[in-house]
């Protein structure tokens, strides 16, 4: 029954275009407005440099080729994944223990958590795929709160308050 659950995901995940990291490799070398690089910009020369220790290509492409992301990791304490996904319109579908990790409801954060069993994942991609006005409700929400949350100003003002500056 379970396999069954999971093949009916696949397939409506497949339905539904959705990108999926283990599926699709990143876009190299495509950077997106979404992360700061506009159009008119020129192209990097052949040998550019080395990117600093810890850096990674810019997400922005792969998220905004995908319907919604999955992240059921559970070694990230509070993943940047997450953030940059909802911050860019998707709804994340995110394990019960990492969505623990974010305050408040998930749901106001675009995301939807599930249990961390392929029945679970399963059934959470079958209702994204196949419910798309519930999966962009979900995104829009998130959008708002996320960038209100996690704003830069807003980030000042608890480090002010922290610190009493």
């Amino acid at each position: 029954m379970g396999l069954l659950r999971v093949e009916a995901a696949a397939r409506a995940a497949a339905d539904a275009d959705v990108a999926c990291a283990e599926l699709l490799p990143p876009a190299h070398g495509v950077r997106s407005p979404a992360a700061g690089h506009g159009a008119d910009e020129e192209e990097d020369p052949p040998e550019a440099e080395e990117p600093p220790a810890g850096a990674r290509e810019d997400p922005a492409p792969f998220l905004l080729a995908s319907n919604f992301s999955v992240h059921c990791s559970f070694q990230d304490a509070f993943p940047q994944s997450v953030l940059e996904s909802v911050l860019l319109g998707r709804t994340v579908l995110i394990n019960e223990d990492s969505a623990s990790a974010f305050p408040g409801d998930p749901e106001d954060l675009g995301l939807l958590p599930v249990p961390s069993t392929p029945e679970g994942i399963a059934d959470g991609v079958t209702r994204l795929a196949s419910d798309p006005r519930y999966r962009d409700t979900l995104a829009s929400k998130g959008r708002l709160a996320v960038a209100d949350r996690f704003s830069w100003s807003k980030s000042v003002d608890r480090f002010v308050d922290l610190y009493g500056l």
